[in-house]
């Protein structure tokens, strides 16, 4: 992959230029859990010496975008990529946050990888600067390795919560969620669900609006 740039505390970085590279979206998706797995090495390491541990935020989505040398020849150029995919992949690492999950993908991702990763359906959202609904799912592993029988009834669990939930049959979705005790996406859509009944929060269709970023 390219590195882009360093935006504060963010790193930027695509596949597919400036050489093409075939099935991009699945280096994209296998370095984002390789990313995590040396993460989790490195937090083990440093809480020997006490220090913090570090968690990262990775949004990952395909589509069409412009690059090249961008900005002036008299100041400076810089070789980037712009667009809505890109805005969009944005979005989608800031989503991490509010799911409280650390790689999110798109459904354009999830249709060309659902048969190389697991993925968990997370919920249909209308992002800030979006106005089409966006279908977005938790990268959770390569199928080369199997999950656990308990990962896998918690996740069917949370795909039931979540039909029930867009029939709006929140009452049904809360029990559902609240069964999921130790995974904090459930434990977001509970609250979700219990916002909704009190006027909170809103569906419009099935969507979700996101207010900010």
């Amino acid at each position: 992959w390219t590195l882009d740039k360093y935006i504060g505390d963010a790193v930027m970085c695509f596949f597919n230029a400036p050489l093409r590279q075939e099935n991009h979206s699945f280096f994209a998706c296998k370095t984002a859990l390789e990313q995590q797995k040396r993460l989790r090495e490195l937090n083990k390491a440093w809480q020997q010496k006490w220090y913090p541990e570090i968690k990262i935020r990775i949004g990952i989505h395909t589509g069409e975008a412009v690059h090249g040398n961008i900005g002036s020849s008299e100041t400076r150029v810089n070789y980037t990529v712009i667009g809505d995919s890109v805005n969009l992949a944005s979005r989608l690492e800031w989503v991490c946050k509010m799911y409280g999950i650390s790689v999110c993908v798109s459904h354009e991702v999830y249709e060309l990888q659902k048969d190389a990763f697991y993925f968990r359906e997370l919920d249909v959202i209308e992002v800030k600067g979006r106005q089409k609904p966006v279908r977005i799912y938790q990268l959770i592993g390569a199928k080369e390795s199997a999950l656990s029988a308990k990962h896998l009834e918690y996740l069917e669990r949370y795909s039931e919560a979540l039909q029930a939930y867009r029939e709006e049959n929140f009452q049904k979705a809360q029990e559902l969620f609240s069964q999921n005790l130790w995974d904090e996406t459930s434990n977001i859509m509970w609250k979700r669900c219990k916002d909704i009944q009190e006027w909170k929060a809103q569906l419009e269709q099935g969507v979700f609006q996101m207010h900010t970023k």
